[in-house]
């Protein structure tokens, strides 16, 4: 679906007046634009993905803390937070993704976009797939029959409604629906009146907010749909994009008071821990992405300096270079190390708190390093050959799945 909009692309400059950087390609680029990404993107995706292992750290798990246990349950509080973090960011790339099309030609090529999202989603979800329903197949009293028939719904992405073996993949479900309906909204929306429609974003954000703010009060109590259908997240990300493309001067205006948002997104964040019920799945899921958009905001245009060659800070962010992958894997290729220290610790007579500290971190580095090894075995190879014969329509936008990276701290892939 090739569609031309009617309505020339706005020209969009600089930001000027601003001492704020600007997330902008580089004059001299090293190494072609597609090879280098965002270390702020990747920070924040290394984040989102360690604190998801939190918050899926075995359950067992739990009762070996000792006096750990605050350390441990405000892990698992807080950890969940961070599919709301990856719903924000996939939202802010994504639509920048989109944007910088708009912004290039005045179309958008929606098969293109998804050809190219199926071939980076599909080819390691669908072999996970198979591997589930094998090891399901295969437990004590298990059946192929009884494996699909416990499987079927995440091969047709309704997991986020019906619950597969494999919990964490309904946000994948979620993403999928996502990919495919923003293409098409904004194919609609520019159809007829050309990209000048796009000034209709965020009001389409804000109905999505509010709309499933109602949602969730109403349904809260009887229905699992407040955290199934995360669109107003993932749309909020989206708004950000459209500024950020189209808006040059907000984002940088609104960063000059970078304190006292940063500080209004910590009690933000509160409702996370506290708040429990109806509250807590209404306004703070609310409160939650817009806290995270201004952490993500703030973040971005944080300005070059030590931190970005502190190896913690590498990495994290080459941890969130394989964030899809561990997410996938993690509960997969961690059990084995988790179990086997945790009867070790048994086995040997350890205080609880020392047996949960190790096979916690078993856990941790099994599901990380599984995550790397076969995000290079499985995607490395689909992702290139989707280089080859679907390359991009449009140079890769600062906001893309493989960002143009900022000028001042520009890093390069292998």
């Amino acid at each position: 679906m090739n569609i031309q909009s009617n309505v020339p692309e706005p020209s969009v400059s600089g930001v000027r007046g601003t001492s704020q950087p600007a997330l902008i390609p580089p004059q001299r680029p090293a190494v072609p634009a597609k090879d280098a990404r965002v270390l702020q993107l990747d920070i924040l995706r290394g984040v989102a993905i360690l604190l998801v292992l939190g918050a899926h750290s075995p359950s067992v798990a739990r009762g070996w803390s000792g006096m750990l246990r605050p350390v441990d349950i405000m892990i698992h509080r807080f950890g969940w937070t961070g599919v709301d973090l990856f719903f924000v960011l996939s939202g802010f790339l994504i639509g920048g993704l989109l944007f910088a099309e708009l912004k290039k030609y005045g179309t958008l090529d929606v098969g293109r976009f998804l050809i190219r999202r199926i071939l980076r989603i599909w080819p390691p979800y669908y072999i996970l797939l198979m591997v589930v329903l094998v090891r399901t197949a295969a437990l004590p009293g298990g059946s192929l029959a009884d494996a699909w028939s416990r499987t079927w719904m995440a091969f047709v992405h309704v997991q986020n409604f019906i619950e597969c073996p494999r919990t964490q993949l309904w946000s994948l479900a979620v993403e999928e629906h996502f990919y495919v309906l923003l293409p098409l909204f904004l194919w609609a929306l520019t159809r007829n009146r050309g990209t000048a429609a796009l000034r209709y974003v965020p009001w389409a954000s804000a109905i999505l907010s509010v709309g499933f703010l109602l949602e969730r009060y109403i349904f809260a109590s009887v229905t699992q749909l407040d955290r199934r259908i995360p669109m107003d997240a993932l749309f909020f990300g989206v708004n950000l994009a459209y500024l950020h493309a189209y808006r040059p001067t907000v984002l940088p205006a609104i960063l000059k008071y970078r304190v006292p948002l940063l500080a209004g997104a910590a009690l933000l964040f509160i409702p996370s821990f506290l708040a429990s019920g109806v509250f807590r799945l209404t306004f703070g899921l609310a409160a939650l992405y817009v806290a995270y958009a201004i952490v993500l905001v703030c973040f971005i245009h944080i300005p070059a300096g030590p931190w970005i060659q502190w190896r913690a800070t590498r990495l994290i962010a080459y941890i969130g270079t394989y964030s899809y992958s561990i997410y996938l894997w993690h509960r997969d290729t961690s059990w084995e190390a988790y179990e086997y220290t945790l009867k070790m610790g048994m086995r040997l007579g350890f205080p609880h708190e020392v047996t949960w500290v190790l096979h916690t971190i078993a856990y941790v580095i099994a599901s990380i390093v599984g995550g790397i090894v076969l995000g290079n075995l499985i995607e490395g190879p689909v992702q290139r050959l989707r280089e080859k014969l679907f390359p991009p329509r449009a140079v890769q936008s600062p906001l893309g799945d493989r960002p143009i990276a900022m000028q001042a701290v520009t890093r390069v892939e292998g």
